[in-house]
């Protein structure tokens, strides 16, 4: 993808910045960062950010992210007075304030090789689960349970391909190179583990690997009391899967980018797309949507993937990105209803129909959408999170609460991790539990991935709870972010009835400044 503002074109997959005069020259960090905030650019990047993905968190002075800055600057020709690309937001961060628009990369005409053929669907990403390992004192049964509960609850999936127990459970456990699995199977991923018993207590550790070279895609340890060996069991299980489903498209979106746009079948499109539709921007989740209808065009009998476009419509409605409101409303009911329509046993396509019910101020009607994809899927956090925004719209506040927290800890760290928090604050706040809501309020706002309609949640809770500071800090980030932000944006996406909590909530909001 190529995102271009003024006279420039920035293109990340190829490392390159165009100038009105050809090739720009600039340093590796200042181009990584320049990547970072154009493709962010309704939001304040804070310096936090900054070092975490460019340095991996490690510690770096002050002077090397100002250094990385300027350098950002002198390529653009910009400079601190002028700000007509990065403006400094003290105390902030910094803003990409040009505009900025996205395109495929146009690659040049070239005599040699014939353009390659439209791209085939592909296939989905394909994962073996191997019986576990045990020590002669561990229970045997339960090497061999988890794994089959974890085949049995993934072969629900459509977007992953499960090999059977049966054919996985030729192999003897711990001795079977990923090579191997590749090679008899044709699986992308192989999952291991082994089970061990210190003194009372059960310990399983796991391993997700890439069969191609077997690199470790992710590792976990889970520990409990053998007198627990059954909860234990169901935690281990749930975990697991709620790690793969985050995990696996990482993965392969991680391998997607290193192809070019017109190359990518359906599936690797649709993995890609997945890595953008949850950074709550408007240029990611423009480059969603054109990877989910490139993957469309390939194969429209993709149900996953109208459902996750559905996402990207929803998205826009939600946040503002289409000003006709109506029509994305209209386009995210139509896929989701088209993802549906194609395979009512699938659980995101019960999610994405769900969900869309609250564009409609319906939240009660969606409601049993998410039911039957938690159903089909018990481990999906997303769904779980879901069902927890619309039992708070529909004053079930028990319910929003225990389905939160369960969605947070199937999955903590979840691209939707933001959206839970700021569920789980509103949740507190029913119940009367002020301060907590407050505490959760305030990391939900101090997320980096924070959009508008977070903070204003965060905001209403502060200005309940009395907290003038916070809502001081917090309002002009809003505005930075959304300055026709108001009362009536939130209650869109957050259609309470005008009565309760909500009542509550629209007139902290008005109070703050949101009339």
């Amino acid at each position: 993808m190529i995102l271009k503002f003024g006279p420039f074109e920035l293109d990340p997959d190829r490392a390159e910045l165009l100038g009105p005069d050809g090739s720009v020259p600039i340093e590796p960090k200042a181009f990584g960062l320049l990547c970072l905030l154009a493709t962010n650019a309704d939001r304040v990047i804070p310096k936090e950010e900054m070092i975490e993905k460019l340095w991996g968190g490690r510690f770096v002075s002050d002077a090397a992210v100002s250094t990385a800055i300027r350098q950002v600057r002198q390529a653009l020709g910009d400079d601190a007075e002028r700000q007509i690309y990065l403006r400094t937001l003290r105390g902030l961060g910094h803003r990409f304030v040009a505009p900025v628009t996205l395109s495929a990369a146009a690659r040049p005409a070239s005599p040699e090789p014939p353009a390659p053929p439209t791209p085939a669907t592909g296939r989905p990403p394909t994962l073996a689960v191997l019986p576990f390992e045990a020590n002669r004192s561990g229970p045997g049964t339960l090497a061999q349970a988890v794994p089959a509960e974890i085949i049995s609850s993934l072969s629900r999936l459509r977007w992953l391909r499960v090999i059977s127990r049966e054919s996985c459970f030729r192999f003897a456990p711990g001795t079977t190179p990923p090579e191997t699995v590749r090679q008899v199977l044709g699986a992308d991923y192989l999952l291991t583990g082994r089970i061990d018993t210190p003194g009372a207590r059960l310990a399983v550790s796991v391993d997700l690997v890439e069969t191609d070279g077997g690199t470790l895609v992710w590792s976990d340890r889970f520990e409990g009391s053998l007198d627990d060996v059954h909860a234990l069991r169901e935690r281990i299980t749930a975990t697991i899967l709620a790690a793969l489903d985050l995990r696996i498209p990482l993965a392969e979106a991680a391998r997607a980018r290193l192809k070019p746009v017109e190359q990518l079948d359906a599936w690797t499109a649709f993995h890609l797309g997945l890595s953008h539709m949850y950074r709550f921007n408007r240029a990611d989740n423009a480059a969603a949507a054109a990877l989910f209808t490139r993957a469309l065009s390939i194969d429209p009998g993709l149900a996953p993937v109208w459902a996750a476009r559905s996402f990207t419509q929803y998205q826009a409605a939600i946040m503002g990105y289409d000003p006709d409101r109506a029509s994305a409303v209209a386009r995210a009911l139509h896929d989701a209803e088209r993802s549906l329509d194609l395979d009512p046993l699938d659980p995101q396509a019960n999610y994405a129909f769900g969900r869309a019910q609250n564009l409609m101020g319906r939240p009660a009607d969606g409601l049993p959408w998410l039911d039957q994809s938690i159903q089909l899927s018990p481990s999906f956090a997303k769904a779980h999170y879901s069902r927890a925004m619309l039992n708070l719209l529909t004053e079930r506040f028990g319910l929003a609460a225990s389905d939160v927290s369960l969605s947070m800890e199937l999955s903590p760290l979840d691209p939707l991790l933001t959206n839970m928090r700021s569920m789980q604050s509103l949740a507190f706040a029913a119940s009367g539990d002020i301060a907590r809501a407050v505490e959760v309020a305030e990391l939900a706002a101090r997320t980096s991935q924070a959009h508008f309609v977070n903070i204003m949640g965060s905001i209403a809770i502060f200005q309940m709870a009395g907290r003038d500071d916070l809502v001081r800090h917090w309002a002009p980030r809003v505005r930075e972010i959304r300055p026709d932000a108001a009362a009536q944006n939130y209650l869109a996406a957050m259609p309470f009835p005008d009565r309760g909590l909500g009542a509550e909530v629209r007139r902290a909001l008005i109070a703050a400044g949101f009339a």
